[in-house]
C-alpha cells in the first residue's frame, strides 16, 4: 500500500469487513477467511461480505490479502472490533465497528448527553 488512495480504499474495506460475522468458525479458520464468508447465511443474523456490499472480486482480493488475527464479536454494550494482518507486509490493522441500528444511535446520543452534563457541571 503505497498511494494515499490505495490506503483509503483498503481502510474502507477493513472497516466494512469488521461488520461480517467473523466469529463463525465456518467463516474463519486459523485466521484464514473462508469462501463461505462471501454469501452463506448460516444463521438468521449472519452478516456476509456480500451483505456488506463487497463484490466477489473485492472479497477474493480481501481474503487473499488479509487474515483475521482476532475478532471480538459484539458485546452486550455493542462493542466489536477486529484485528487484521496484511499477509504480505505483516501490517496490523484494527477495525472498530460503529453503530448498527437506530437503538445504537440513540444509546450513543444518551452517552454523549451524559458526558456533556458532566463537563458542564
Amino acid at each position: 500500500m503505497n498511494t494515499t488512495m490505495e490506503v483509503v480504499y483498503q481502510s474502507a474495506l477493513l472497516a466494512d469487513a469488521a461488520y461480517v460475522s467473523l466469529n463463525l468458525g465456518e467463516f474463519v479458520s486459523s485466521g484464514q477467511i473462508s469462501p463461505q464468508a462471501w454469501n452463506q447465511h448460516l444463521t438468521p443474523d449472519t452478516v456476509t461480505f456480500e451483505d456488506r456490499g463487497f463484490t466477489l472480486e473485492q472479497f477474493d482480493e480481501f481474503r487473499n490479502s488479509y487474515r483475521v488475527v482476532y475478532h471480538q464479536p459484539e458485546t452486550s454494550n455493542g462493542f466489536s472490533a477486529t484485528l487484521f494482518e496484511h499477509v504480505v507486509s505483516g501490517e496490523l490493522h484494527l477495525a472498530f465497528r460503529g453503530s448498527n441500528d437506530l437503538m445504537d444511535g440513540l444509546q450513543d446520543v444518551a452517552l454523549a448527553l451524559d458526558v456533556a452534563d458532566l463537563i458542564g457541571s
